[in-house]
């Protein structure tokens, strides 16, 4: 049995969020390229956003709308 401990990328942004409010530098730069990798993977979604099956755009939705999502 394999658990996967890696967090999602909304957890990702929460972690850089916290280390942004509290001024931890080092960590904050540590977080440049996974953040980096979010927001080029949000903007790749966005673009093929139109060809999506509606049960690929279920799986979109329910991913963005997860309980650690921040909005």
């Amino acid at each position: 049995m394999n658990i996967d401990i890696r967090p999602t990328w909304s957890g990702v942004l929460a972690i850089y969020d916290m280390l942004l409010q509290s001024e931890n530098l080092q960590g904050f730069m540590g977080l440049r390229q996974s953040v980096s990798k979010a927001f080029a993977c949000a903007t790749a979604l966005q673009a093929i956003e139109h060809t999506l099956t509606d049960e690929q755009k279920e799986l979109v939705n329910k991913s963005l709308s997860g309980p650690t999502s921040i909005r």
